[in-house]
């Protein structure tokens, strides 16, 4: 689109070339409430302190700014619309839009400038924010270099932010009611940081701004967890990602406890299990607990027993979810440690033989330990919504849970952040970076989940809520299993996760 020359390339079907999507009918009616309770929270004149608030904002953001580049000289950003450093409140919107500059006085693309923000926790918006001719003309752009940028593939809303050197858009940073002096900072010193003292960070490679760009909308695996002994704690990866395995991830539900009578344990008979803590390092599974706290047991785990005894060759028969499966003892003193860890006589860990492999019933998959499936997926975004559904005072006297103390109940596997919650529910096949699953269905909770993973203690919650908010149906989050080619692949944490509604026919 060209103001000037009043050039504009027509979208090819007619509802494309109409506004987009349905009107905000939901903000409309939200007005009036909203302003209500600005009113209430600010007393009046209520627009008026919250105009003069904005706008010094801004103004603070200009020096802080011109400071960081005049110190340098090159560096740092420079202005392409007017930043309110002078005149008043009503004359001069809360906002400023910006390039940054490197150190030869060239442009750094807003693409990478979005993406060296969102790494410091920083969201800005970027482009020519539905002004084109704004855009254009504050840029200087000529006709003919939109004509160039169009024609070298440059579209709205794209990562494509410079051609032959020359800015297609911006960087702005708005101003708002919550905005703080102190989020002025931060953006002031990343720009700092990244910019103007070049030395301590480098610039992104092209292909970091094509993957992160407004990466931050995108559902991405936010952690991994794997449960080496099946209902003990998790052991969280924290770096790079985790290997699979023909039944899900690497070592996940591996091992198990049974009693003396050969029947499986879980947190449902004993919720101090999830108080052991597993760890993977060298081949080798140790586990912690806090009473034991200078005696870990470590299990070899090519060998199956503990570390310095060969391993045990004993074959035993137990249960998980009626299936008969095939265990080889780890040795005696795994058993003496776990039942002093948790403080019953008679338990012995077992190691999944896999001579036998468990198959699920409906695919014939192979299955480690796990209740129903090979892999649970749990959004983040729903638990937020969830938590926000539980009233504080619901949580049978007890403090409610951080969120990410919430997330530990539900024990998934891969643990995804969505823009919207319930997301997953929709999702017939899901995408993990370059490997792919399909969705087995909704996981059916139980009172599992009403136990606080640091602590062993139950509440009703949130299972109560579950079945409130749907219907009485106590399901969230969703099975999975792999599909396609698994071997000598791992899931990187940070990857982005695509949901696929329907299957193509």
């Amino acid at each position: 689109l060209s103001g000037p020359d009043r050039f504009h390339e027509r979208r090819d079907a007619l509802p494309d070339r109409l506004e987009d999507g349905t009107i905000n009918f939901l903000s409309i009616a939200a007005l009036l409430p909203c302003l209500e309770t600005l009113t209430r929270l600010i007393p009046g004149p209520t627009m008026d302190r919250i105009q003069r608030h904005t706008f010094q904002l801004a103004r603070h953001c200009y020096p802080g700014a011109a400071g960081a580049a005049a110190r340098k000289r090159r560096p740092g950003w420079s202005t392409c619309t007017t930043i309110p450093r002078s005149g008043t409140p009503a004359r001069r919107a809360p906002s400023s839009t910006f390039n940054v500059l490197n150190d030869d006085g060239g442009h750094v693309g807003f693409a990478e400038v979005a993406c060296m923000a969102a790494n410091h926790g920083i969201y800005l918006r970027t482009g020519c924010f539905c002004n084109p001719g704004a855009c254009q003309r504050h840029l200087r752009l000529a006709d003919d270099d939109l004509l160039r940028h169009y024609r070298a593939g440059h579209v709205c809303g794209d990562a494509n932010d410079l051609i032959d050197g020359q800015p297609t858009g911006s960087v702005r940073v708005s101003f708002g009611y919550c905005t703080r002096r102190s989020d002025v900072d931060r953006l002031v010193a990343m720009v700092r940081r990244c910019y103007v003292r070049r030395s301590l960070t480098g610039p992104l490679s092209r292909a970091d701004v094509l993957a992160q760009y407004k990466s931050y909308d995108r559902p991405r695996l936010v952690q991994l967890c794997l449960y080496p002994v099946k209902s003990c704690g998790p052991l969280r990866v924290t770096t790079g990602g985790w290997p699979l395995a023909p039944t899900g991830l690497l070592y996940d539900r591996a091992f198990l406890i049974v009693d003396e009578h050969g029947a499986a344990m879980t947190q449902k008979k004993l919720p101090t299990m999830c108080r052991i803590r597993p760890d993977i390092a060298d081949g080798r599974l140790v586990l912690r607990h806090a009473d034991l706290e200078d005696e870990p047991l470590t299990i070899e785990l090519k060998g199956g027993g503990e570390a310095g005894e060969p391993a045990a060759a004993h074959l035993c028969q137990t249960k998980v979810c009626r299936d008969s499966v095939q265990g080889v003892d780890c040795g005696e003193r795994a058993a003496d440690w776990v039942s002093r860890a948790l403080g019953v006589s008679g338990l012995r860990l077992l190691r999944q033989s896999g001579q036998e492999p468990r198959r699920q019933r409906q695919t014939d998959r192979a299955l480690s330990l796990n209740n129903q499936a090979q892999l649970l997926l749990v959004n983040r975004t729903s638990v937020r919504w969830l938590r926000d559904k539980v009233g504080d005072g619901d949580w049978d006297g007890a403090d409610a849970p951080s969120l990410d103390a919430l997330v530990d109940r539900f024990r998934g596997n891969l643990i995804v952040e969505t823009v919207r919650p319930l997301e997953e529910s929709d999702w017939r096949r899901v995408l993990v970076g370059p490997s792919q699953f399909t969705v087995d269905g909704p996981c059916t909770r139980c009172q599992m989940i009403c136990i606080d993973q640091a602590t062993g203690e139950r509440t009703a919650e949130p299972l109560r809520t579950i079945s409130r908010e749907f219907g009485g149906r106590m399901r969230f989050g969703v099975y999975l299993s792999l599909a396609g080619d698994w071997a000598d692949r791992e899931l990187p944490l940070g990857a982005t996760v695509s949901g696929v509604i329907e299957e193509s026919e």
